[in-house]
């Protein structure tokens, strides 16, 4: 079986909502590549990304403030973001740094 890449981000789209499924490890060597897709996904201007987060492996603080700009992003962008939970180490890296994300 081939390795699996550190980091993919596929996107799925709907009428009205865009989603986001992340896999791997988001850190400061994925984060432009998450940057990369969460831009694609504004750019169909639906009201609502939902980042789904059930297939990531590893989130650093790099990747925290990565999802935080997804947040402030939307804010300025007028649509809204939600996020799905996370593997167990990645829920776990969020409690430990005090980050509640907006949950669907």
């Amino acid at each position: 079986m081939p390795p699996q890449p550190p980091f993919g981000a596929d996107l799925s789209y709907r009428e009205d909502e865009i989603n986001v499924h992340l896999k791997g490890e988001l850190d400061i060597a994925t984060r432009d590549e998450f940057l990369a897709a969460l831009a694609e996904a504004e750019s169909a201007a639906a009201p609502l990304v939902v980042i789904d987060m059930r297939e990531l492996r590893f989130i650093d603080f790099t990747g925290i403030r990565a999802l935080l700009s997804a947040v402030d992003r939307a804010h300025a962008n007028r649509h809204r973001v939600v996020f799905t939970e996370g593997s167990a180490a990645v829920e776990r890296t969020l409690a430990l740094a005090e980050v509640q994300l907006p949950r669907r």
